[in-house]
């Protein structure tokens, strides 16, 4: 996810509908009757679920943890815009490339595994190379496909 690009695009719909103070609020303020900051909460909380990939919604999709738009907001940026998402970044991008197969566990639920870490990866508008990873497309399976001898293959697998 492109935080500084999405956050604004958001905030700019936000303002369109003259509900910005679901950013800073998480209680109606006093001026606003409360049936319609409720009507309004669910309102954007549906910009949220047309806006955004459906595996980072599923980050905010709680309405226990997270019930209003501000703790969804704010969790999404703690996310994808401050330093911490540098963070997250970096260990995905060292799970992926530390990861290894196990002859033990059946081989999709491990492609699928690190196709998920890719999809993380690209959601958090991570550099990567221009070409985005795909497992179905091929993966280089190093320590797997070597053997005993030889340089590494291209395996092509269907998910």
């Amino acid at each position: 996810m492109d935080w500084a690009n999405w956050s604004g695009i958001m905030e700019a719909i936000l303002t369109l509908h003259e509900a910005e103070d679901l950013l800073r609020f998480t209680s109606a303020p006093t001026n606003v009757p409360t049936i319609e900051w409720e009507s309004i909460q669910r309102r954007v909380k549906a910009y949220l679920c047309l806006y955004i990939k459906p595996d980072v919604y599923s980050l905010i999709a709680s309405g226990t943890d997270l019930p209003t738009f501000k703790d969804k907001w704010d969790k999404l940026k703690d996310t994808y815009g401050s330093t911490s998402s540098s963070t997250t970044m970096f260990n995905l991008w060292r799970q992926l490339t530390q990861a290894t197969l196990d002859d033990s566990i059946p081989m999709a639920q491990q492609l699928v595994k690190i196709n998920e870490t890719c999809e993380a990866l690209s959601n958090c508008n991570a550099p990567m190379g221009g070409v985005q990873p795909d497992i179905g497309e091929g993966v280089r399976l190093l320590g797997k496909s070597m053997g005993s001898y030889g340089k590494p293959e291209t395996t092509r697998a269907g998910l």
